[in-house]
């Protein structure tokens, strides 16, 4: 009799068990459910309130039409031409050198005079003088 009694308190024990265990599961899933339904209603309303926001802002959109007359505007950029650029007698029969004039070759109106100290031909100091 006592082992039946065991087996019996054993048998509801187990049951017990059983039931509280699916207790358990069930409410764990219905809070994971509660949970998603909060950030899904969040979710809806923020994209409602930006939906509103669009709706208002494109509610505010002014339509015009105008006419454009293109024009065109011409500016003329010159490179500066510096006046007091000194150039010695050494560096214009390095610049007369490179540019082919130098050692005999061609003279060409473009070539610097080797005695030139100034750049205008006004303002050359004159080496005898």
């Amino acid at each position: 009799m006592n082992s039946l009694v065991l087996v019996i308190i054993a048998a509801i024990s187990f049951g017990t068990g059983v039931m509280v265990t699916h207790w358990k599961h069930n409410s764990d899933a219905l809070s994971e459910e509660r949970m998603q339904a909060q950030v899904d209603k969040a979710a809806r309303a923020a994209a409602a309130s930006v939906a509103d926001q669009t709706a208002e802002a494109i509610g505010g959109i002014r339509i015009e039409s105008r006419t454009i007359y293109q024009q065109g505007r011409t500016e003329v950029v010159r490179v500066p031409v510096y006046a007091d650029c000194l150039v010695p007698a050494a560096g214009s029969q390095l610049l007369n050198e490179a540019r082919g004039f130098g050692d005999g070759g061609p003279v060409a109106d473009s070539a610097l005079p080797a005695n030139a100290t100034h750049s205008d031909p006004e303002r050359r100091a004159d080496p005898d003088g």
